[in-house]
């Protein structure tokens, strides 16, 4: 089950300045039962059987996006410039619940007769809720010059914390710098050759705090 709601606002400040926020809160809930074969076994002796292993879990997720961006259109003696400013943030809580390996009957796989497993009564894991919380800073120039050629410069910076409730030292604590840069030609007939170079910034889950 998934839910959203949001809104996007804009305001004109003068002829060359506007002002953008967004937000967008998103609910999600999942709860999933499925069977595999135990293959790492191999066959059972009667030469047709595998065992099998019943996984499942329940989760729930809180996440909340806000952005807010400052747009100018200038120019620069020769140059026209689409500057923009901006700061975006998310907020995520993760609440997820899993059940240890649960065996089930074996399954002739050649003549695979699927419901003879009753269904025990589920018993899940106590949760180990996860929250996490990252912060964007970006600037960015689109520069337009001689009606022909356009150049982008951006940079961004982004910070990011993660959390386990009761794992102090478990989660992420990071930031990074990152870069974006493009150059196009505006030709005759439409088209349009470019380049372009551009980082981005993903924290890795599982990182001890403690470690350094």
């Amino acid at each position: 089950k998934q839910v959203r709601a949001g809104y996007e606002f804009k305001q004109v400040l003068n002829d060359a300045w506007s002002l953008r926020h967004n937000l967008r809160y998103e609910y999600q809930s999942g709860h999933y039962e499925n069977m595999y074969a135990k293959w790492w076994d191999g066959l059972l002796a009667d030469g047709r059987s595998l065992n099998r292993i019943l996984y499942a879990g329940k989760s729930r997720a809180n996440i909340v996006n806000t952005d807010v961006q400052l747009e100018g259109k200038l120019n620069i003696g020769a140059t026209k410039h689409t500057v923009l400013f901006g700061v975006d943030t998310m907020r995520a809580r993760d609440d997820s619940r899993t059940i240890d390996d649960i065996d089930a009957t074996p399954l002739d796989v050649y003549t695979p007769v699927y419901g003879t497993f009753p269904l025990p009564a589920l018993v899940y894991n106590p949760s180990n809720p996860s929250t996490t919380r990252q912060t964007g800073v970006f600037v960015q120039d689109q520069i337009k010059f001689n009606d022909r050629w356009v150049a982008l410069l951006g940079l961004r910076h982004d910070s990011v914390k993660t959390s386990l409730r009761d794992t102090p030292n478990a989660g992420v604590d990071d930031s990074a710098w990152s870069k974006r840069l493009g150059l196009v030609y505006l030709a005759d007939g439409g088209w349009a050759p470019y380049l372009s170079y551009s980082e981005s910034f993903q924290a890795v889950a599982g990182t001890d705090k403690g470690s350094g």
